[in-house]
């Protein structure tokens, strides 16, 4: 990754206009990111549908910085500082979701769960409100020989707390967000 940054600084005195601008700075470095493993089993029942279930595992703990080696020695510094908290913060955690599907003749319903558990370690995260996600799904649609329509419904939600910064240490009075989304969808599709 590449990060590259430049401040400018305007102010409007009564005798005119002062502005001051920094050069430009860049910073490359690699962000390694979590490894995942996935698992699926479903079941077809013979021209009724089926049912699915996917579970998988993510080592969040895992993620890391890698500063190139040009890097200074506070630069190094820092980057050990950053994958410790890492480390220190993050564990594994899975996700699991279970669906399936009815067919009637050239009807389609649909319903689904899905739950991400926290990736925070014990205590690591602020009370109740540890990212930990749910959502539930439902459709309804009609399939013919050469043309389909479809129309689905999801709602997730979870709840975080977030504090942007700390001074001289200590920290600062964050917020506490329940994040709550509904989203639809509508597909048409056909053959030709």
């Amino acid at each position: 990754m590449t990060d590259q940054w430049d401040s400018r600084l305007t102010a409007e005195y009564n005798s005119g206009i002062a502005e001051e601008t920094s050069p430009t700075g860049e910073f490359n470095y690699v962000l390694v990111t979590p490894w995942k493993v996935t698992g699926s089993l479903a079941a077809i029942i013979k021209q009724y549908g089926f049912i699915s279930v996917d579970y998988e595992w993510q080592d969040f703990s895992s993620a890391y910085y890698n500063f190139n080696r040009g890097a200074s020695t506070e630069d190094r510094e820092y980057q050990e500082a950053q994958n410790q908290n890492i480390s220190n913060k993050y564990t594994g955690a899975g996700t699991v979701r279970v669906g399936g599907e009815l067919a009637l003749d050239i009807f389609r319903v649909r319903a689904g769960y899905g739950l991400a558990m926290t990736p925070f370690k014990s205590g690591m995260a602020h009370s109740g409100f540890d990212n930990a996600r749910s959502s539930y799904s439902a459709g309804f649609g009609f399939m013919e020989d050469n043309f389909s329509l479809d129309l689905g419904f999801r709602h997730s939600q979870f709840k975080s707390f977030e504090q942007p910064y700390t001074v001289g240490g200590s920290d600062v009075p964050g917020a506490e967000f329940t994040t709550k989304a509904n989203h639809f969808l509508l597909t048409f599709g056909f053959k030709f």
